[in-house]
């Protein structure tokens, strides 16, 4: 993936869809605190990127992640 490219893809589990972004060169994961969302990084993913392949995530029930069915919480 070319330099500041960024792809946003939807990962879909047991009734949760999770939001994932990546973009750069030199993997880096950063992981949202617990009243974070990948959004909040925003600012500084753009600048890893130049130099870095970034992946961020949004928590289930956070961002653009879905919340869990409840009952696939009950399994």
């Amino acid at each position: 993936m070319p330099r500041g490219d960024r792809a946003v893809r939807h990962f879909h589990h047991d009734g949760v869809t999770i939001s994932v972004s990546r973009g750069g060169q030199g993997l880096l994961v950063l992981c949202p605190g617990l009243n974070s969302t990948q959004a909040d990084l925003r600012e500084l993913t753009g600048s890893l990127r130049h130099n870095h392949d970034v992946v961020t995530f949004d928590l289930h029930g956070h961002g653009r992640a879905s919340a869990a069915d409840r009952d696939a919480d009950h399994r």
